[in-house]
């Protein structure tokens, strides 16, 4: 962590020189407005808007005149997403008051939202919507789908917490219009895009058990009139909880931005992440005896784990070491009032290099040397329209990915090219609002379909009911057609349906919602079972069969008072489904005080934070094609078969949380974790922290 002292100092540097020299190439108006894209500053700042002066000039003549110039104002453009209808979003001032290690956590507070959370930092877990993660979930950042283009899935540690500016959750019905997959749900996160007219830089940095440490930091400031830059970094590291559980990451990003005038502004954008992650396994509880299992099971350095290193000096038999580098334009405009428009040219390259049993140490691990890579060429082309009578919006997309994986022992590339149409109709809006969709992906060749129609109610006594249903055909991603040997005439169709009850008051926001999801030819995958010895977790076999999940959410927040509670959960009907593998219900709770305190100096919240986890199935992961799996292919057999029918009991765990915002520029945050000292895992048997303790602080500074 010692680096982190390095960029302390740098940032310091930064601000300091920042103040004492772009002043003078910079006049600005003398009132000073502080924006970002989501809060509208006080004093002079309207609609999101910098005020930059370029002069005030006095009429130097004979004769006196007190001739002002007018000040020549720039507006900067923010990127907008393209929603219709009311879709769910939370905004930044209420993330930065959660309880987040990293932006997988947000996943639990977001409505039919849940983290399949691995126990330690740094693992794979996976994140899901509407009950469905992995292959199904896309993850898009202002207006790009980063999912990785081999796995079609998003690992949670690739983006940083304080980069979110809002964050929005489709309906399960819409979610196919937003990616290049189809894939069902979809999350998009407006990135932080802050303008300050002064020199800005920020902080931020948390303790907790285990070595485990997160630093994070930026600073924006004005080149020119006219450009604005803005850089960061963040490294995030723990030490081995478990035997072979290490991990770290570094993430480094940079934003240029030239604001021609109040009608273009041009944004180039580039990240950087470089991550080592050691993969245990989980606990091997064949290795402990019946009778020692809780007692060995949840204590770390005696526990015996499915991937152990055996020497002080041994290399890792499993790991995982991640690289990225990712660039993108973006040109937003808006030359006509009524017409936003967005085009956003990317690129990105993406190197996994996955090692399994690399020196042979372990006969019984089968040796995996494989080196992953892909770069992804693409374009975005987005236009939206507003008038009286209609909200249209117009979706483009191409892209072309070159694929060079020791997974798949070839080279290949691929293409796809995307249309949508999303409309909103006016005409009834004092009563309701219809919005119909359409969207054609040709996937390398193969065209895929997808419409639906949803309707939202105006609000009537705080109530406003919103239903929708679609049809859409997905693509299979390159993992389930390599190793199932599937035709492209073959289609996994699906059928999604949702209604949801929105209360809306001065105390209380409440959203009750019902989803459903079915697919025809979705893929099962399986391992092969060798042998009793040999430890497995390659997916090595697909087969398809139809799925059904559907469930309830409700999610809200009730404020009264000094009283702040705010809750959310989902039951999931998971009936005769052959897979299963999200828990019965999980419920999230927190009931605070929440007041601000010594003349309006500390906005205090605290209080206690509850997670109850539902009985769960057992299934594990194949890391390296991002697949969780239930089902084995005995020895001898060519049957699909559940390899464990057991459930885990249902975990409460508790949390006391607190944070407090000083003078809106330092927030101080701790968290006494796991107080009851529950033991409980939500994958088997990747054993959640014990009890401890974790704090920190974020900081910002202007000029």
């Amino acid at each position: 962590m010692h680096l982190h002292k390095v960029f302390l100092f740098f940032l310091f540097c930064t601000s300091v020189w920042g103040s004492n020299n772009y002043f003078s190439l910079i006049n600005f108006s003398d009132s000073i407005s502080v924006n970002d894209s989501i809060k509208i500053a006080d004093a002079l700042a309207v609609n999101d808007s910098l005020f930059l002066s370029d002069s005030i000039s006095v009429n130097d003549s004979l004769s006196i005149q007190d001739s002002i110039q007018i000040a020549d104002t720039l507006k900067p453009l923010f990127y907008k997403a393209f929603t219709h209808n009311d879709v769910y979003s939370i905004t930044k001032n209420k993330i930065d008051r959660k309880d987040l290690r990293y932006s997988g956590d947000i996943f639990n507070h977001l409505p039919s939202g849940f983290l399949r959370d691995l126990g330690t930092l740094g693992q794979p877990s996976e994140i899901t919507l509407y009950g469905i993660g992995f292959n199904n979930l896309s993850f898009i950042t202002n207006g790009v789908n980063r999912n990785n283009r081999i796995t079609n899935s998003f690992d949670a540690y690739s983006f940083q917490t304080d980069n979110i500016d809002s964050i929005i959750v489709y309906p399960i019905t819409q979610g196919f219009i937003y990616n290049n997959y189809n894939n069902p749900a979809a999350l998009e996160v407006i990135e932080k895009d802050s303008i300050y007219s002064i020199p800005y830089s920020r902080i931020k940095f948390y303790q907790a058990p285990d070595g485990e440490g997160m630093f994070d930091g930026r600073v924006s400031l004005y080149l020119t009139r006219r450009i604005n830059l803005t850089l960061g970094t963040s490294n995030q590291s723990i030490d081995s909880r478990y035997n072979n559980s290490d991990f770290g990451s570094w993430l480094a990003f940079g934003k240029l931005r030239y604001m021609l005038n109040n009608n273009f502004n041009f944004i180039l954008d580039y990240s950087y992440r470089k991550s080592n992650t050691y993969l245990f396994g989980g606990v091997n509880i064949n290795a402990i005896a019946p009778n020692e299992l809780e007692n060995i099971l949840y204590a770390p350095l005696q526990a015996p784990v499915n991937y152990p290193i055996s020497g002080f000096s041994s290399p890792s038999p499993r790991y995982q070491k991640l690289t990225n580098h990712s660039f993108s334009g973006k040109i937003l405009s808006n030359i006509i009032p009524f017409i936003n428009s967005d085009l956003t040219f990317y690129y990105s390259n993406n190197l996994t290099e996955f090692r399994q049993n690399q020196f042979t140490q372990n006969p019984d691990f089968p040796q995996v040397i494989n080196d992953n890579e892909y770069q992804t060429f693409g374009v975005n082309f987005n236009n939206s329209f507003n008038s009286s009578l209609i909200d249209a919006s117009l979706l483009y997309n191409f892209e072309r990915n070159e694929i060079n994986a020791d997974l798949f022992r070839e080279n290949f590339s691929f293409y796809n090219v995307s249309f949508a149409g999303i409309a909103s109709l006016k005409l009834f809006e004092d009563f309701f609002t219809p919005t119909g969709y359409l969207k054609n992906l040709n996937f390398n060749g193969t065209n895929y379909f997808g419409a639906g129609l949803d309707f939202a109610t105006n609000k009537f006594l705080n109530l406003k009911l919103k239903t929708g249903f679609s049809y859409f055909e997905k693509p299979y991603n390159m993992i389930e057609l390599g190793i199932s040997r599937l035709t492209r005439n073959v289609k996994n169709k699906n059928n999604a349906f949702q209604i949801g009850l929105e209360f809306d008051s001065e105390i209380l926001k409440t959203e009750l919602n019902y989803f459903y999801l079915k697919q025809e030819n979705a893929s099962l995958p399986a391992v092969y079972q060798y042998s009793d010895t040999l430890l497995l977790n390659e997916v090595s076999d697909l087969a398809l069969i139809n799925k059904e999940l559907s469930g309830f959410s409700l999610t809200g927040e009730l404020n009264y008072w000094i009283i702040n509670f705010e809750y959310n959960g989902t039951y999931y009907f998971q009936g005769n489904s052959v897979e299963k593998l999200n828990p019965d219900y999980f419920v999230f709770a927190g009931l605070y005080y929440k007041d601000i305190l010594f003349n309006r100096n500390l906005n205090l919240k605290t209080g206690l934070n509850f997670y109850l986890f539902g009985p769960r199935y057992f299934y594990d992961y194949d890391f390296e094609k991002s697949i969780p799996f239930q089902t084995i292919i005995p020895i001898g057999t060519n049957t699909f078969t559940i390899s464990n029918q057991a459930k885990t009991k249902a975990n409460l765990k508790v949390d006391f949380f607190l944070s407090a915002k000083i003078q809106e520029s330092a927030v101080f945050f701790f968290i006494f974790e796991n107080l009851l000292d529950e033991k409980y895992f939500i994958v088997p048997y990747y054993p959640a922290p014990a009890r401890g303790l974790r704090f920190g602080v974020s900081w910002e500074f202007l000029d």
